[in-house]
């Protein structure tokens, strides 16, 4: 079984059928052609936002803030291939370049938010899921099954411009059983190692928290990510 599909019953993501389940966790975790820049983006002057994207994709937000604290406003997209309801997406960070409303492409990550064309699970980003801030950003994925789980998770990366990347300082999964309302939330600080992993009952209010420490702190860029239904530092 794979890391991915271990997740999914972790968090209870359970599919109708077994055959209809495995394609789902296939199309969900299975990366896409990787997204190829314009070349134009290389250059000093930089280019167009629509200049860098690619054939075939379309831009489905966009967020502006000064992301790299130059002063300048950048710009953070998600890139969307096709129209099914969880379609492939690409997250590129996109800097303010010299010539006049001009960007170069910093950053991309093809895996990070999954895609699934069975129908087997929400949309990720069915409210949003981004937000932006000077020198950083948040992306929110909501995970759900479509059909039969009361099973829901909600993951959030925090990123950071710091040592010349966009550096993940913080991750936390929290996890809702709909029907009993157990919960299991895990925040992890990838700057100072802590992790809090909280696990109770919202009816009751019992909670229990325990805290550790990451045995890994290597820094984890944006494009270093695999796919979100994989990625757990405190189990990487």
């Amino acid at each position: 079984m794979t890391r991915a599909a271990r997740l999914f019953v972790a968090v209870g993501l359970a599919c109708a059928a077994a055959a209809a389940c495995s394609r789902a966790r296939e199309t969900a975790t299975t990366s896409t052609a990787p997204v190829t820049m314009s070349s134009r983006a290389s250059n000093d002057a930089g280019s167009s936002i629509d200049g860098l994207v690619p054939p075939g994709w379309r831009i489905e937000q966009r967020h502006d803030a000064d992301l790299n604290g130059d002063g300048r406003t950048d710009a953070l997209l998600v890139l969307r291939q096709g129209d099914v309801a969880v379609p492939p997406r690409t997250l590129l960070v996109a800097l303010a370049a010299n010539g006049p409303s001009t960007y170069a492409a910093n950053a991309t990550n093809a895996t990070l938010i999954p895609s699934d064309a069975s129908g087997q699970i929400e949309d990720p980003l069915m409210d949003g899921g981004i937000e932006v801030r000077p020198q950083e950003f948040d992306v929110t994925l909501m995970f759900a099954a479509a059909s039969g789980s009361a099973q829901t998770a909600t993951v959030r990366y925090r990123f950071h411009w710091q040592n010349g990347c966009f550096q993940l300082v913080e991750f936390r999964r929290a996890e809702t059983n709909r029907a009993s309302l157990d919960i299991r939330d895990v925040t992890a600080n990838l700057i100072t190692g802590e992790v809090a992993s909280t696990t109770g009952n919202e009816s009751s209010g019992d909670k229990k928290i325990v805290r550790s420490r990451l045995t890994n702190l290597s820094p984890r860029c944006l494009p270093d990510l695999p796919g979100g239904l994989d990625y757990d530092p405190t189990r990487n």
